[in-house]
């Protein structure tokens, strides 16, 4: 009999675990699909901006617009698709994203007028937070003590697609301007076929909740998440990590060309080469850091590492001192898995999607006032403190300082607490 338990057992976690393994993959894929798909329209898009706007106002500032466009209706699109998955399940919610997604980007593609591109690219907001589903989907399927691990994979998955798709991109834009968005459709559509036909459900939607119409506000699933038990320091510690890569992300190729004299070359060599540190070091060091140190410990790392990275950055004089700095910032990678792994700990399986969505939220309304806070700021210091061309790279510091701070001193209170019980 005991035999018989024991093979029966086996059976059913061998099954379990392959479930779990194909699902991870496939989720995985469907991410690098996805994040390609984002970035291969990058290298045409603001020229093809340039085309329909005639000669007509600053190129510029529509490109600015367009993205804070973009960013404002994901905002409000991702509590919706998160809340819309945890009932109905995450797989045709993703299907849907995916498959407006790539209807968005032919409209790009087709985009006869500038006001055609506008809605195109507002409507791709409302229908491409993908990666708020994904996440959800891989909270589902993941044991809570793997956690730190499976999202560090995603986000080098992320980071592949995203590098990968500006080179593809920029290769159909030589044949021409509106290629790239049809082959980014393309990559949707496979991406919605695995969906359909490959991707297995990851939850039971027999048990879940009615939506509300308060989880279809992003305002108020904000305030509900925010009010959660001990969610707090870990939002803000997620948000001063999106504020913190609002600089690079808007300043990386400037400050570049005007401190360093870079070429186009140069600057592509330098997101290849930290696209490459940054997938390796997320697709190993996040679980072997939580195992060494635990999450709290792989938290503090990885911003120590940030802070003393953009430290040196900011008085580096030369492309050699600047490219050897780039694996102390990939490093500074591995906080960001631990604070998804304990954020998506503090709800339960029916709001995962609720969270991811408001995470996503969060992210969006950041990068609509992330890049003209931090072009201000670098402008500013241009002209206040000239003699230090590098100072905008102390802003992330600035910003971290109280992040370290406040994880020490939870530490601190979680090992008092403890201590108290025993």
């Amino acid at each position: 009999m005991l035999p018989q338990i024991a093979a029966t057992t086996l059976f059913a976690v061998s099954v379990e675990f392959f479930f779990m393994a194909r699902a991870r993959l496939l989720i995985f894929f469907v991410v690098v699909l996805d994040a390609m798909g984002i970035g291969i329209v990058f290298p045409t898009l603001p020229e093809l901006l340039r085309v329909l706007m005639h000669g007509v106002g600053d190129p510029a500032r529509g490109y600015g617009y367009l993205l804070s466009a973009y960013a404002l209706s994901m905002f409000f699109a991702s509590p919706v698709l998160g809340a819309l998955s945890d009932r109905f399940g995450r797989r045709p919610v993703l299907l849907l994203s995916l498959l407006g997604t790539a209807f968005d980007d032919l409209m790009m593609g087709l985009a006869p007028t500038l006001w055609v591109l506008y809605a195109a690219r507002i409507l791709a907001g409302f229908s491409g937070a993908n990666l708020t589903v994904a996440n959800a989907y891989l909270a589902d399927i993941t044991p809570e003590e793997e956690r730190s691990g499976a999202f560090g994979k995603m986000n080098a998955c992320f980071g592949v697609g995203f590098i990968a798709g500006p080179v593809l991109g920029g290769i159909a834009g030589m044949y021409s301007l509106r290629a790239p968005f049809f082959l980014a459709a393309a990559l949707n559509i496979v991406g919605a076929v695995l969906a359909v036909f490959v991707l297995p459900e990851s939850r039971k939607v027999t048990d879940a909740k009615r939506i509300t119409l308060a989880q279809l506000n992003p305002f108020a699933s904000l305030r509900n998440v925010f009010r959660l038990h001990g969610i707090a320091p870990m939002l803000y510690v997620f948000c001063t990590m999106d504020m913190v890569g609002q600089v690079p992300s808007v300043l990386w190729v400037i400050y570049g060309n005007s401190r360093f004299g870079w070429t186009p070359f140069v600057v592509g060599v330098s997101f290849a080469v930290f696209g490459l540190l940054h997938a390796i070091f997320q697709s190993i060091l996040p679980e072997r850091f939580q195992r060494w140190v635990g999450e709290r410990g792989s938290m503090l790392a990885g911003i120590v590492a940030d802070t003393v990275g953009y430290g040196l950055y900011s008085i580096a004089s030369t492309t050699l001192a600047a490219f050897s700095i780039l694996p102390l910032l990939c490093l500074g990678g591995i906080a960001l898995p631990s604070v998804q792994s304990m954020l998506s700990r503090s709800v339960d399986e029916s709001r995962q999607g609720e969270l991811q969505g408001v995470l996503t939220s969060l992210n969006s309304l950041i990068a609509v006032g992330g890049p003209v806070v931090a072009s201000s700021l670098y402008s500013l210091a241009r002209t206040r403190i000239p003699q230090y061309p590098g100072a905008i790279w102390l802003a992330p510091v600035l910003l971290y300082v109280p992040c370290v701070a406040m994880l020490l001193w939870w530490r601190g209170q979680r090992k008092s607490a403890e201590a108290s019980l025993v």
